[in-house]
């Protein structure tokens, strides 16, 4: 049996002259039709021979492009962000949703998106931030949300003071542009407004004061129409009340607290709204939450003095029984609720708590808590939860749980943020704590602690301390407002 050709066609013998008839006739036939079974049928024509056909010419394709964006999210209204793709292409974000880059990338392209300037009062974080194209990318996350600041000040001939912009997500400082900025005297208290659109810091030895505005973009500071200002010789603590009305300052020299009002540029007035004595060398100050009543604490007399300050006239009355008796008050705090008041005592190594009278602002004493050696600085949380005092003399910062009842202090655990601890603070979101460290012959830093929500124990942030100083002295922080 022969074996079928499946198409393929077969030339020999007779069939070979049988097609070549068929093909001089010009007619198109079948090859079955010429003689011979099992061949593929094909069309045959009269033109001349054919030749093999050329292939057009093919467009150069499109190279494949990808475009990079994503989303912002609490950006408050009003305000606009400016992200960055790879430090250079640009796009200015003036509403929460979604973003692109102006330029797409090709196929395994890289992109960085980072953040080129905030929005004013806030800081923008990005997540999802880094990567290869090999799609369209919408996963990059812009987040929002109200700027916060630290301040910290040295001492000494080379004073100057440090701007920082604080990571919301990781407490880690960056110095904001032009800081530190040098000042050239010893720097003593220091206080934002409560909006954090001032800053003032007081002289140490004479009787000025400064003020800056606060670019609430950058965090660069400028000095206010005026500045510096005449108040009170030798003021080592500043203090607001709430509503940013009027600034407290205390004079060591004087044994005086005093009020000055301020203007709407953040200008303070010629002369002190209100005035009381406090015994000799004051050198610790606390507002209540109200704002009603102004706590001193003195070093020579070891005692705290006690005034309600009348909020529309500025006026310092003091409450009965003040001075209330204490060891040597080196720093004050008091609960968010303002139930209690807290004390350091330097050479006692304790920390004294003294119950409020919501009415009078009168005092009564509830009790201590034991400290490390040489107590100096202490903060609460805003939450009211936690306490951190420096213990300089046992190179410590010691955590407490707070009784939101009794106002007792239950020591936790410690760290050892250097040599001489001396002053502290915490963010207004209760998340971190930022300590001035005086260090070995004044060669010392700003340290940076994250608090555990639940515990209220400190671990170090990643790359603090964020400054190596001569002689640091206040910090302060901050949470821009409306």
């Amino acid at each position: 049996m022969r074996r079928p050709t499946r198409g393929i066609i077969q030339y020999g013998g007779a069939q070979a002259n049988r097609l070549g008839v068929c093909l001089a006739t010009g007619l198109a036939l079948a090859l079955s039709g010429c003689g011979g079974h099992n061949v593929a049928t094909v069309t045959a024509s009269t033109s001349s021979p054919t030749s093999t056909p050329t292939s057009s010419p093919t467009s150069p394709s499109t190279p494949t492009t990808f475009a990079v964006g994503g989303t912002v999210s609490s950006m408050a209204s009003g305000v606009s962000v400016t992200l960055q793709n790879n430090g250079g292409d640009s796009v200015t974000v003036s509403a929460n949703g979604a973003f692109a880059f102006p330029t797409a990338l090709a196929t395994d392209g890289s992109y960085s998106a980072s953040v080129g300037s905030q929005p004013a009062g806030e800081t923008c974080t990005v997540t999802n931030g880094a990567g290869v194209a090999t799609a369209n990318v919408t996963s990059i996350a812009v987040s929002c949300v109200p700027a916060e600041f630290v301040a910290f000040d040295t001492t000494g001939s080379s004073a100057a003071l440090y701007l920082y912009r604080v990571d919301p997500a990781t407490g880690a400082l960056t110095q904001v542009p032009g800081s530190p900025y040098a000042i050239g005297i010893a720097l003593g208290g220091m206080v934002f407004s409560p909006s954090g659109n001032t800053l003032y810091v007081g002289d140490a030895n004479d009787s000025t004061l400064r003020a800056f505005s606060i670019n609430r973009s950058t965090g660069a500071r400028t000095a206010i129409a005026g500045s510096p200002f005449t108040t009170v010789q030798s003021q080592p603590a500043l203090a607001m009340d709430p509503l940013g009305k009027f600034l407290l300052s205390v004079s060591v020299n004087n044994g005086t607290l005093s009020t000055f009002g301020i203007n709407a540029s953040g200008g303070l007035s010629s002369s002190a709204a209100g005035t009381g004595s406090t015994g000799a060398s004051p050198v610790s100050l606390a507002v209540s939450p109200t704002g009603s009543f102004v706590y001193t604490g003195s070093s020579a007399t070891n005692n705290l003095s006690a005034f309600a300050l009348d909020s529309t006239t500025g006026a310092l009355t003091a409450v009965a029984g003040s001075p209330f008796s204490t060891s040597e008050a080196l720093s004050l705090a008091i609960d968010p609720a303002g139930k209690f008041l807290y004390a350091t005592n330097l050479t006692s190594n304790t920390v004294s708590i003294f119950s409020i009278d919501a009415s009078t602002g009168a005092l009564t004493s509830a009790g201590q808590a034991a400290t490390g050696s040489g107590p100096n600085g202490i903060a609460l949380t805003p939450s009211g939860r936690f306490a951190y005092v420096a213990n300089t003399g046992s190179n410590s910062v010691q955590a407490y749980s707070v009784n939101s009842t009794t106002g007792q202090l239950t020591a936790g655990s410690a760290v050892s943020p250097g040599i001489s601890p001396e002053n502290l603070t915490v963010d207004p979101n209760g998340k971190f704590l930022y300590v001035s460290v005086l260090g070995s012959g004044g060669a010392g830093a700003l340290q940076g602690y994250s608090i555990d929500p639940s515990s209220g124990a400190l671990t170090s942030i990643a790359g603090s301390p964020f400054t190596s100083v001569n002689f640091p002295n206040n910090v302060a922080v901050v949470k821009l407002g409306p």
